[in-house]
C-alpha cells in the first residue's frame, strides 16, 4: 500500500522492483480510505513486459562477492575457476568468454584493441566452473578477464580475476653436477650448478640414516625419508564415455605431511582471524578462499609456537566466503580478535583428466609424495 495523504496533489508514481525479465506483468490501482477499498483502475497499457538485460559478470566459485580465480598450473598453462552470475539477465548463462593479454588494456593482439587470446565456453555451468588456458609462453606476465553469456543480450560486462594477472611458470631444474667434499673435521662442502633461470635460491638439506629400515615395496633403501601415497578419487553422474564433454577433468592440488613430527603447517596466510569459544567459523580479514579449500587444515593462533590445528568444514551449507571460514567443529580455545592462521604448503595448480574407458565412480590416480 502506497500512502499519498490528502487532497489530489500532483500524478503519483511508484516503482514496482523485484521483477522478472521477460515475464508479463499486469498493473491495477486501487485507491483506499478509512472506509476501505474503492474501484481498481488498470493502467494504460494494462501489461509490461520488463526487458531482457544483459547477465551480471562471473564470480568467485566460493562466494558472490569475490572474483573469478586465477592459478598457475605449468609453465604454459593457466587455470581459470568461476561461479556463475548473479543475475543472468532473465535468460539462462549458455556460455562463457575468457580472454587474457599480456597489457592489462586488452588491446595487444594482431588486430587493433583486441586481446592476444579468446576462449568462449559453451557451457550453462554456474557453480564451481574452470577452464585451463593453454600455449602461453613461460615467464610472461598475463592478465585476464572474463565474462558471461545469454542468449537474449548477449555478452555481460568483463570482469578481471583475482589475481588480475600471473605468470606460467614452473619448479626450477634440479641442480646438476651436485657433489659433496670435505672441508674440516666437522664440516663438509656442497657444491652444484645452477640449470634454472627462475630460481631464487637453494634449500640444502641435512639427514643421516636412520637405523629403522621402512620397506614399503616401492624404495630401493628405505632409510632415508618417508613416502607417502595419496590416492585422488572423483564421481560424475553424467558420464558418456561417447560425449568428451562429460568425460572427469579438472584440476587439484596435493600437501605433503612431511618426514618428522614437526608441524607442517607453517605457510603464513594473509590478514588476520578473529576466533570465538565455541563458534563453528572463524572471521578473516583476507579473502582466504583462493588459498584454501573445503578440508583443508589450518592453523590458528596469536603466534605459531601458541596455535592448534583445525580443519575447514567440507559442509556446503556452511558459508566460506571472503569473510568467514567454517570449522568442522567449534574453536575450543579462547575468543580472540586479530590473530594468525597458517596451511600446509601445497602444489601449483595440477591438471586432470580420466579416459572416457573409466567408470563414472572411480580412482582417476595416485600421487606419490
Amino acid at each position: 500500500m502506497l500512502s499519498t495523504g490528502e487532497g489530489t496533489g500532483s500524478p503519483f508514481t511508484y516503482a514496482v522492483k523485484g521483477l522478472l525479465p521477460g515475464v508479463r506483468y499486469y498493473v491495477n490501482v486501487v485507491p483506499y480510505t478509512s472506509l476501505g477499498y474503492g474501484y481498481s483502475r488498470p493502467t494504460t497499457p494494462a501489461s509490461m513486459v520488463p526487458p531482457f538485460q544483459f547477465p551480471s559478470a562471473p564470480r568467485s566459485p566460493f562466494h558472490s562477492a569475490g572474483a573469478p580465480e586465477l592459478h598457475v598450473v605449468s609453465k604454459t598453462e593457466l587455470a581459470v575457476k568461476w561461479g556463475g552470475p548473479t543475475f543472468n539477465g532473465g535468460d539462462p548463462i549458455v556460455q562463457y568468454k575468457i580472454e587474457w593479454d599480456t597489457a592489462a588494456t586488452f588491446d595487444s593482439g594482431a588486430m587493433s584493441n583486441l586481446p592476444i587470446g579468446t576462449a568462449v565456453i559453451d557451457t550453462d555451468c554456474l557453480f564451481n566452473c574452470e577452464r585451463i588456458i593453454s600455449g602461453l609462453v613461460e615467464g610472461t606476465r598475463y592478465y585476464v578477464r572474463m565474462a558471461a553469456f545469454n542468449a537474449e543480450q548477449q555478452y555481460g560486462p568483463n570482469v578481471v580475476t583475482n589475481p588480475a594477472h600471473d605468470v606460467p611458470r614452473e619448479h626450477p631444474i634440479k641442480p646438476s653436477n651436485v657433489a659433496l667434499a670435505v672441508a674440516s673435521p666437522t664440516a663438509l662442502t656442497a657444491s652444484w650448478t645452477h640449470n634454472s633461470a627462475n630460481t631464487e635460491g637453494h634449500v640444502v638439506e641435512i639427514f643421516t640414516r636412520t637405523e629403522v629400515f621402512t620397506d614399503d615395496g616401492i624404495f630401493s633403501d628405505g632409510h632415508f625419508g618417508r613416502r607417502e601415497t595419496q590416492i585422488i578419487t572423483t564421481t560424475t553422474t553424467s558420464w558418456d564415455r561417447t560425449d568428451a564433454t562429460t568425460h572427469l577433468s579438472g584440476t587439484f592440488t596435493l600437501a605433503h605431511d612431511g618426514d618428522s613430527t614437526a608441524p607442517v603447517t607453517n605457510y603464513a596466510l594473509p590478514g588476520k582471524v578473529s576466533v570465538t569459544r565455541g563458534a563453528t567459523e572463524i572471521l578473516t580479514t583476507e579473502d582466504l578462499t583462493w588459498f584454501l579449500n573445503r578440508g583443508d587444515t589450518i592453523r590458528i593462533g596469536p603466534a605459531f609456537s601458541d596455535s592448534v590445528e583445525y580443519t575447514v568444514s567440507t559442509n556446503t551449507a556452511l558459508t566460506f566466503d571472503a569473510t568467514r571460514l567454517p570449522l568442522h567443529m567449534g574453536y575450543a580455545d579462547d575468543t580472540m580478535n586479530g590473530i594468525l592462521a597458517w596451511r600446509k604448503p601445497v602444489t601449483t595448480t595440477l591438471p586432470v583428466t580420466a579416459p572416457a574407458e573409466r567408470h563414472p565412480s572411480m580412482e582417476i590416480g595416485r600421487a606419490h609424495v
